[in-house]
């Protein structure tokens, strides 16, 4: 879905609708495929040594 007006559409849209199809037709990534979100960690942090503030 493309919106008529940019300023109304959030950071997902604009990236979804115009940065990654820009991508894709430059040939930039070389067939590699675009992900929206990718999961870098399971999530869990690990803290060691003074939390103190």
């Amino acid at each position: 879905m493309i919106l008529d007006d940019k300023k109304q559409m959030t950071e997902e849209d604009i990236k979804l609708n115009y940065i990654t199809p820009a991508i894709n037709r430059s040939g930039w990534v070389n067939g590699v495929n675009i992900t929206m979100e990718t999961r870098i960690t399971d999530g869990r942090i690990n803290l060691r040594g003074n939390m103190e503030l």
